[in-house]
């Protein structure tokens, strides 16, 4: 029967722990700016206005031709 000794292993130029090390700190690549192919195109949006304070008077209502000033006219039935 032959025993092997430690000198007739061929050595291990890299060591398992070091490879699993590397493998699980490698930080992926960085995305950049330019849009994602599946990314559905941005729609235009219609600026909101924004709502009154309390304390300012907000734009003065608009009253129908030929009516008193706070005064509206009945409205008709519907047919």
């Amino acid at each position: 029967m032959t025993l092997m000794t430690t000198d007739a292993m061929p050595a291990d130029p890299t060591p398992r722990d070091a490879m699993t090390t590397d493998a699980m700190t490698t930080e992926p690549e960085p995305r950049g700016p330019e849009p994602v192919p599946s990314d559905p195109e941005p729609l235009p949006r219609d600026p909101v206005p924004a709502e009154p304070e309390p304390d300012e008077p907000g734009p003065a209502p608009v009253e129908p031709p030929g009516t008193e000033p706070g005064v509206h006219p009945a409205t008709e039935p519907p047919d």
